[in-house]
């Protein structure tokens, strides 16, 4: 099977499987849609099918959006609306960036008003993406660091790779590439660390470019292969598109036209089935440049004339500008001298517009502010966690004291406590061994009290017996009485 097949089998299968994943996941949202009970949640389940239909039918998603939104202000429900907006934004995305914007601004001051400040640097950085499809370079940084703030204090790490990745694309629109791959790292090691496979493709993508255009093609070809074969096992057909197209430019700076032929042709498939505009717009500029190169002068004119097109249709004015300057090109080797400084002035009024050189440094000033004010405030947050912590101390300091004072008086307490049982207890055994003494003298003077009753009991028995004796001999009253009569 030649390579070609393979990468062509490999996308229908893509196509098939992501065809028969979104017909699941539908189906799935739809029965959850007919027997959803709560409202507030039903706005939610309009928004998911909304952006799901329309990524292959953008009529369908349109109308469920805008079913949706009907619903939403019918509840009284005002985040539901901002959802909706979402969900126009999401539809209007690839086709026309500054309505997408417009509506994604609309949802950020419901999310703004409401505290939903996750949601909030969300759509912010989608903003963010719109103003690139734009060519706003200097607002998007805005947006995009802004976002990232917003994230950063929500601590969205999933969300917040995805920014680090955007402010990676963005860098590398204005040659600044050192700095990319700076935010490219970084991203690459949230993504990792919470194991988002999808967003590693994304960033292992943007890596390859910035190498790329940094004339390191073997680490550009190693990140796009890498950046594919988690596409690949994904099924995502929009990733495998982009990815063909990058990997379609390494060839080409190889001299391998054949090979980056075929991938743009894969990529271009890939991106017309998902009325993807942006894309398309991107990879029959490329088709042209590279036919142009080969002498294929006819097909690049016509290529490139229709991705001028669609980028003036979806107001993409880095796009325009990108496809002028190549339409330029072709016009000038085919001998359409006149033609091609029409298109190359149309292109210099677009660069001026656009102000390439200025808005890099101005980009680059903007993110430096925003690092200097991110520091300044990391500082501050420093020095307030210091008077804390100095705080803390002194409080610890001042509870060590007082546990010791109490610790004093309950270690005095305690010892006065012994020192009175001791006495008290020293006091019982006194008094006990002086009961001890006095129950025993009293039983001595009570034996002493019995020998002297018996003693004296003899006595007066004895007494008695003698009165008795005495009374015994002795004459009676009567009897003397008796013989003084005579």
């Amino acid at each position: 099977m030649s390579f070609r097949k393979f990468i062509f089998l490999l996308l229908a299968f893509a196509y098939l499987a992501s065809y028969s994943q979104r017909k699941r996941e539908i189906d799935s949202l739809e029965f959850a849609f007919k027997n959803c009970k709560d409202d507030k949640t039903k706005v939610l389940l309009y928004e998911a099918l909304s952006k799901l239909h329309g990524k292959n039918d953008q009529v369908k998603g349109l109308k469920l959006a805008e079913e949706g939104l009907v619903f939403a202000k019918k509840i009284n429900y005002e985040v539901g609306e901002a959802h909706m907006m979402e969900a126009f934004a999401s539809n209007y995305f690839n086709s026309k960036p500054v309505l997408s914007k417009e509506y994604f601004d609309k949802a950020r001051v419901i999310y703004n008003r409401h505290n939903e400040k996750a949601r909030e640097g969300y759509v912010t950085g989608a903003v963010g993406s719109c103003l690139m499809k734009e060519g706003n370079y200097k607002a998007a940084s805005e947006a995009y660091l802004t976002s990232l703030n917003l994230l950063e204090k929500y601590g969205d790490k999933k969300e917040m790779g995805q920014m680090l990745n955007n402010m990676m694309a963005l860098n590398i629109y204005i040659g600044n590439y050192n700095e990319a791959l700076n935010y490219g790292y970084r991203s690459l090691k949230l993504k990792k660390e919470i194991g988002d496979i999808p967003g590693l493709a994304s960033i292992y993508g943007n890596i390859g470019t910035c190498f790329y255009n940094m004339g390191q093609h073997d680490s550009s070809l190693a990140n796009n292969l890498r950046a594919i074969e988690i596409r690949k096992s994904l099924n995502d057909i929009d990733g495998l598109a982009l990815s063909c197209n990058n990997i379609a430019g390494d060839y080409a700076q190889r001299n391998d036209y054949r090979k980056a032929a075929k991938y743009l042709g894969l990529a271009k498939n890939a991106y017309e089935h998902n009325g993807d505009l942006a894309g398309l717009t991107l990879c029959l500029t490329n088709m042209a440049e590279l036919q142009a190169l080969q002498g294929e002068f006819g097909a690049a004119l016509t290529n490139c004339n229709r991705g001028l097109k669609i980028a003036k249709e979806i107001e993409s004015l880095d796009d325009t500008k990108n496809a002028l300057k190549v339409l330029s090109g072709i016009q000038e080797k085919m001998g359409k001298h006149k033609d091609a400084l029409i298109s190359f002035k149309e292109y210099t009024t677009i660069k001026d517009s656009l102000g390439d050189i200025e808005r890099g440094n101005n980009i680059m000033e903007i993110q430096a502010k925003f690092e200097s004010e991110k520091k300044e405030e990391q500082i501050k947050v420093l020095e307030k966690n210091k008077k804390i912590q100095e705080l803390e101390l002194t409080n610890k300091e001042e509870n060590i004291r007082q546990h010791r004072i109490i610790l004093f008086f309950i270690s005095g307490g305690f010892a006065i406590v012994i020192i009175l049982s001791f006495f008290i207890f020293k006091s019982y055994r006194e008094k006990k061994k002086a009961n001890i003494i006095i129950s025993l003298q009293k039983q001595e003077v009570e034996k002493a009290k019995e020998l002297v009753e018996e003693k004296q009991k003899e006595i007066i028995d004895s007494i008695l017996y003698a009165k008795r004796i005495q009374q015994s001999l002795m004459p009676t009253e009567k009897y003397i009485e008796r013989n003084l009569k005579k």
